[in-house]
């Protein structure tokens, strides 16, 4: 039988050993074990009976939430993922154990997990669950069989037991996602973007026996493989980092601080640059989608995950005051909707689908501007200036790249620049703004528009000397 106390130990031990290497805004916990009179207490207040081995789990092992960050380290814009969540008897009040809770449209709803005598042993987030089904009369574990269970109808048998499971806890501690290579044909794999757990596991446990879990299956031809075989890619987050660094060189520079962001707070930087994009949430997006993002956003995204500054410049010589802001949203921000809190808890199972996930204005306003209302509810808010003063794209059927719009108030002016030069441009100006008049149609006369764009680069000039104007049409 399962030693749950033994393994609780040890998953503990390798969380301390892990202590120093992981990311302070992404521990892993260990929580307490259960005790039986409360357990009881909780089964007559709520009604829900639980079957013996989750109970022996809840009083033996307890509960664990394995999500952690680790900086992998071949690469400096990639973290090593871990995902993984064991509930306890706080999970009466979500529905129990026959249950999955789950968030939409700003209400939480108990879905019953549609397999007979099945229950929640662990939720892997975006849509995914270890399932434990019990036999009739069960009493120990080799009374169960263990699913990988993806919402809402796919069940993959995992080809080890509920004790090789616990003893591969610890040895895998949540490496995101180490369950998919325990099913019979190697759980496939959505939208050709790979797991590399294997790679990842080498890195970051060298010692561990990877015989048990099978090889994941050949890829298709996709739009991330194709540029990870690039030899021209660009390190955006070095470009940013490397243009932040000019910027606290600045005698006249001073940086404002955006309230909660993982940057000041966590990194000790006067700027946010966070890591590339996960490619779980590469594969998430290309379920719920139903395509990979463009070439262009997989090539800023996957070395930079948005990035936020906010700075002032101020000549007390000539009163002088130049401001510059970028705030490029994290990818599954732009994509699953800024404004749907709980969707960044990873709980609802569509988490990328349109219909569910995206919009930014809401229905009164759209109803205000009929002629825009369409896109109004479509448009993905991907660089947030405030003030109503901000960047959407908008993914058109059978365009590669998406549309950008720069958009004031509630009107959409559509800009005439690719994505990746529109991130680019960003960069290199440090968040300055007026270029962008020469990039869309507005009321603005030409004489105006050129005006704007002399004052433009007479504050960049300022700032940057040595910038290049010409490379994008200034």
């Amino acid at each position: 039988m399962v030693d749950f106390k033994e393994i609780n130990k040890t998953v503990r031990t390798v969380s301390k050993s892990l202590k120093s290497r992981v990311h302070r805004s992404g521990k892993p916990r260990i929580g307490s074990r259960s005790m039986e009179d409360f357990i009881e207490e909780e089964e007559k207040r709520t009604g829900i009976r639980t079957p013996k081995i989750i109970r022996t789990k809840l009083l033996g092992y307890g509960t664990h939430r394995l999500n952690f960050r680790i900086l992998d380290n071949t690469k400096d814009n990639r973290y090593l993922f871990g995902r993984g969540v064991m509930h306890g008897t706080f999970m009466y009040d979500w529905g129990g154990f026959d249950r999955i809770s789950y968030f939409e449209h700003n209400k939480e709803y108990y879905l019953p997990i549609p397999l007979q005598n099945a229950y929640l042993l662990e939720d892997l987030y975006y849509g995914q669950y270890i399932l434990l089904q019990t036999k009739e009369g069960a009493q120990n574990e080799e009374d169960v069989n263990l699913f990988l269970y993806e919402y809402p109808d796919r069940f993959t048998p995992l080809n080890v037991t509920l004790e090789q499971y616990f003893e591969l806890l610890p040895k895998t501690f949540g490496m995101y996602c180490w369950q998919s290579y325990l099913t019979p044909e190697s759980y496939p794999l959505d939208g050709a973007i790979p797991d590399h757990f294997h790679v990842n596991m080498q890195q970051l446990f060298p010692s561990t026996d990877l015989s048990i879990f099978r090889q994941a299956p050949p890829l298709e031809d996709s739009v991330y493989n194709r540029y990870c075989a690039s030899e021209t890619k660009k390190d955006y987050r070095g470009l940013f980092i490397e243009m932040m660094a000019k910027l606290e060189a600045h005698p006249h520079i001073k940086f404002r601080y955006y309230e909660r962001t993982e940057g000041h707070l966590a990194d000790k930087t006067m700027y946010t640059a966070r890591y590339g994009v996960t490619e779980d949430v590469l594969r998430k997006i290309k379920k719920d989608y139903g395509r990979e993002i463009s070439p262009q956003m997989i090539a800023f995204y996957y070395q930079m995950n948005g990035c936020m500054v906010n700075w002032v410049y101020q000549n007390p010589d000539d009163d002088t005051y130049i401001e510059g802001k970028i705030n490029f949203l994290p990818l599954e921000e732009t994509m699953g909707g800024k404004w749907h809190k709980e969707y960044l808890d990873w709980k609802s199972p569509n988490l990328f689908r349109d219909e569910d996930a995206v919009y930014y204005f809401n229905e009164q306003e759209a109803a205000d501007c009929p002629e825009l209302a369409e896109l109004m509810q479509r448009a993905r808010i991907f660089d947030e200036q405030g003030e109503m003063r901000d960047y959407f794209i908008e993914f058109i059927e059978g365009q590669e790249e998406p549309n950008i719009y720069k958009v004031v108030r509630t009107d959409f002016y559509l800009m005439n620049i690719d994505f990746i030069t529109f991130i680019e441009a960003r960069i290199e100006f440090a968040g300055i703004s007026g270029w962008e008049y020469k990039f869309y149609e507005s009321d603005y006369s030409a004489e105006a528009i050129t005006r704007f764009t002399n004052e433009f680069k007479e504050q960049v000039l300022k700032i940057l000397p040595s910038a290049d104007f010409e490379r994008f049409g200034l």
